[in-house]
């Protein structure tokens, strides 16, 4: 009897095993998908501050002629090649039919204002962009998690 019960066990243990060893695989492919989206924003701001930025915005969410004017306005007018700013964190979003995003929050102290830019991609294969929202720093924003790392520090309340 204890034979088998030790056998039983065994394949218990070993289900378990195997179980926490697919976890970890699920859990380091979603890591490396995080890592590419913040390396695709990184190089995305680089690009607006170069003004090179039009041909990384996927046409199917970003009319050309909206995110031309917007780029153009944000190089020219608010200096954004000379701008100061911070990574703030993260916000993963868990979506069960669709594809899992992840939203990359970043603030800056820019010539035209102090704004926040929350570029948002798909996490799938091609770790793609398919949003992006731009609001002024002093806007409460409740995917901002790290409070600590913010540009401005006042009035922080989160409605």
């Amino acid at each position: 009897m204890k034979i088998i019960k030790m056998k039983n066990t065994h394949f218990y243990l070993t289900s378990i095993g195997k179980f926490f060893l697919l976890l970890m695989i699920v859990s380091c492919t979603n890591n490396n998908l995080r890592s590419k989206a913040k390396i695709k924003s990184e190089e995305l701001l680089d690009a607006i501050g170069n003004g090179n930025a039009t041909n990384l915005f996927p046409t199917k969410y970003f009319p050309p002629y909206k995110i031309n004017v917007l780029l153009y306005q944000i190089k020219n007018n608010c200096d954004f090649a000379n701008c100061k700013g911070v990574f703030i964190n993260d916000f993963y979003e868990k979506n069960l039919n669709d594809i899992d995003q992840l939203t990359l929050i970043y603030e800056y102290y820019l010539k035209c204002d102090s704004l926040r830019f929350l570029l948002t991609y798909k996490l799938n294969d091609s770790t793609e962009l398919c949003g992006l929202k731009i609001e002024s720093i002093k806007e409460p924003n409740s995917m901002i998690i790290d409070k600590s790392k913010r540009l401005w520090k006042g009035a922080d309340k989160t409605k």
